[in-house]
């Protein structure tokens, strides 16, 4: 007794160009106690619908791959349907969720709901415009969860275009930018807390000085007018030593001002005509005691000095040396004539 065996299996033939066709083989086979005498069938290239069912494979496995990647993002990401006038979410992902604490009853709703009271007008307006000309907005503004709680909200909206142009869907991504925009506003107040110190400072050190300088500008007036009595010639040099010193103290009480009007960027310089040559030999003078007592010899050569009249600040030229002489009266522990290599 001859039965038959109906079939179909599946077949892939590589060809001479060394690339693989697919076909479907399709028939039955005689049997005869059980063995097969005769096979008849029929062969069909199945190979482009083959490489379109891999192809939808691929893309329905890459479009599985973004869900997931847009649903495990750290940033919030809605989808809003633009052929609809009021403009419904569509889609919501988890961390949009996490940041707003509103589930799904947000699809289907525009996203108005998550302005409030202290929602900034002039950022709605920015969103507002960009919609209205599909175009791409970044806008940071207060928004407010489920529960009411204000945070801020960085937020950007990209329109979405078919293949004919024509828009289709707006792409909404959130960012929880709330203690960036503390820290910031901390860091401005600690700045402005900082101005405001040094300005203090300097509005103190510029009363001290004036309260100091006054009496100072007492003691020089009083050496000069003893300067003008009859003293002799010891009596008069001691004066002046006396005059030469009260004027380097003036001068650093004027230091102290000085820096006040540099925190201020009000520091100006003098151009005044004066002679150098004197100004040199009362500042030695000045200091000779301090070197006296170290046991360090002051010597000032101006031999090589052709001009002693100059212009320009003889209270900063002041400074500037009195500060090097007394720098290196300090810091000198010997003179030149016990220096070893002098020694004989």
């Amino acid at each position: 007794m001859t039965e038959e065996e109906p079939f179909g299996v599946e077949c892939r033939i590589k060809t001479r160009q060394n690339s693989y066709r697919y076909f479907w083989l399709k028939g039955a086979a005689a049997l005869k106690d059980g063995q097969a005498k005769r096979i008849v069938g029929s062969l069909s290239d199945i190979t482009d619908q083959k490489l379109h069912q891999e192809a939808l494979k691929k893309a329905k496995e890459q479009n599985d791959l973004l869900a997931q990647a847009i649903e495990c993002a750290n940033v919030g990401i809605t989808i809003v349907d633009a052929t609809k006038p009021e403009l419904p979410i569509v889609f919501a992902n988890k961390t949009f969720q996490q940041i707003t604490e509103y589930g799904d009853e947000v699809l289907g709703k525009n996203c108005r709901f998550l302005q409030g009271e202290h929602t900034q007008q002039q950022a709605l307006d920015e969103i507002r415009e960009a919609i209205i000309a599909h175009e791409f907005v970044k806008v940071e503004l207060i928004n407010y969860t489920k529960s009411g709680k204000a945070f801020w909200n960085s937020l950007q909206i990209s329109p979405v275009f078919n293949e004919q142009n024509q828009l289709t869907a707006f792409v909404g991504i959130q960012q929880d930018i709330t203690a960036a925009v503390e820290a910031k506003k901390e860091l401005e107040q600690a700045k402005q807390a900082a101005e405001q110190g040094a300005q203090a400072k300097s509005e103190f050190l510029a009363s001290m000085s004036h309260e100091i300088r006054t009496p100072m500008n007492g003691v020089i007036g009083m050496l000069s007018l003893l300067e003008d009595e009859h003293l002799s010639q010891t009596q008069l040099h001691k004066v002046s030593l006396a005059m030469g010193s009260a004027k380097s103290l003036l001068n650093l009480i004027n230091d102290i001002l000085d820096f006040s009007k540099i925190e201020a960027g009000k520091l100006e310089l003098e151009s005044l005509d004066f002679d150098v040559r004197a100004l040199l030999g009362e500042l030695v003078e000045s200091v000779a005691l301090q070197a006296q007592k170290k046991g360090l010899e002051l010597i000032l050569d101006v031999t090589q000095l052709e001009k002693p009249l100059v212009q320009g600040d003889p209270s900063r030229i002041r400074q500037i040396i009195t500060n090097l002489i007394s720098n290196a009266i300090k810091f000198t522990e010997q003179g030149e004539n016990h220096h070893p290599s002098l020694v004989q």
